[in-house]
């Protein structure tokens, strides 16, 4: 794991300390058999940017559930969510053991970032959002 929090109480747990945003990080996503997305409890809703970090590097992310995740992406397909430690722990069992399904929904993810979520793209929608059909 990469964190600056302390891990201690984690005995089997290698903690690599913190990695560098631009070098380090996209090479850690790029390469690690699963990403973990873990929202903090009180945050209910809400699209971490930590999801765009991972597909953007064409990352095998697992994330918990939120709402907002799967209105723009689709789930088992883009990314996947788990709704309970339980089934967190079962899917991390089965992506290590069907590791080319994990890449191909990894590379869909990636897919759909550079078709739908560049710059021009996005600042196109907010303009229409902001200013409607004046655009």
């Amino acid at each position: 794991i990469y964190t600056a929090s302390d891990t201690s109480g984690i005995p089997r747990l290698k903690n690599f300390g913190t990695a560098k945003s631009l070098t380090e990080m996209p090479i850690i996503f790029n390469e690690a058999d699963i990403n973990l997305n873990l929202t903090s409890k009180p945050i209910r809703s809400g699209l971490p940017l930590r999801i765009f970090d991972i597909l953007s590097c064409e990352g095998f992310l697992i994330s918990n559930y939120q709402p907002e995740i799967a209105e723009l992406f689709v789930p088992d397909e883009e990314i996947v969510m788990y709704g309970s430690i339980e089934e967190l722990i079962e899917l991390c069992g089965y992506y290590l053991e069907h590791r080319s399904r994990a890449r191909e929904i990894a590379h869909a993810g990636f897919e759909k970032l550079q078709r739908e979520y560049t710059y021009e793209r996005q600042l196109e929608r907010m303009f229409t959002m902001a200013f409607g059909d004046l655009v």
